[in-house]
């Protein structure tokens, strides 16, 4: 098992507790400031600081460490089910001819388990043949590439990534920022862009993508990633237009 860490003490343990049954568990982390790699010795010996680089390059760092042929990777905002352990020591005890396994992924916002706007099932490559695998070069969003036959886990995961609003906005401006940073060379940003594509985005989510099924969490869910959006659009508007320094004379 494999996990990435920022400050995450008020999660790690949780998330530490629910994959225990593994053989092997690495930890890396990159931040030196709170609990998270002292509770993360707990459960592991296998504990490594590394400085904060991009989400690739923490993943590539902790996939590198693994010493089994078989590796599950999980977030510090997420619990594995009895269910999904169960179904792993089943899979791999049948010897699989796969070399990756989608794991669907429950997740809540304001304790409700959100069903749409894809946010269910919302399947991720998870359980891993660690010689054919590999981390994606992205900045953000980034994931596991593997070569050879893929298939799918029917018990889920439990992501717990947005317990408030608050969180959500302040998380989505670090992404919003990552993601200009990945599109700003592949398109200038227009007037037509800040004004249409953050409507379009909550029409998206909230009516072909069926946010309004999920109630109010919809239609906030919706609105926050309108607003990412426009973030997104902002950033890259400023990114492509740097400020030159006034010479003084």
């Amino acid at each position: 098992m494999i996990l990435i860490a920022g400050a995450e003490e008020h999660n790690i343990r949780s998330c530490l507790e629910t994959v225990a049954w593994a053989g092997e568990i690495i930890v890396v982390h990159s931040m030196l400031v709170d609990r998270t790699a002292e509770i993360a010795r707990e459960f592991t010996p296998h504990v490594f600081y590394k400085p904060f680089e991009g989400y690739a390059k923490q993943k590539r760092a902790a996939l590198e460490r693994a010493g089994r042929d078989w590796v599950f990777s999980i977030d510090a905002d997420e619990r594995a089910t009895p269910e999904l352990q169960r179904e792993i020591a089943e899979v791999l005890a049948g010897n699989p001819v796969a070399d990756g396994f989608y794991v669907p992924r429950k997740s809540f916002f304001h304790g409700k388990w959100i069903r749409h706007m894809g946010w269910y099932p919302d399947y991720q490559l998870r359980l891993l043949r660690r010689e054919k695998t590999t981390v994606t070069e992205r900045l953000v969003h980034e994931g596991f590439v593997v070569n050879g036959e893929r298939r799918h886990l029917a018990s889920p995961l439990l992501h717990f990534t947005i317990p408030n609003v608050r969180h959500m906005l302040e998380k989505n401006l670090d992404y919003a920022r990552l993601e200009a940073e990945e599109k700003m060379t592949r398109r200038n940003v227009g007037v037509l862009d800040v004004i249409l594509r953050p409507p379009i985005a909550f029409i998206q989510k909230f009516v072909f993508q069926q946010g309004f099924r999920d109630g109010w969490e919809g239609l906030v869910l919706s609105s926050i990633h309108a607003l990412n959006k426009l973030q997104v659009q902002l950033y890259m508007w400023e990114m492509q237009r740097p400020v030159s320094t006034p010479v003084e004379r």
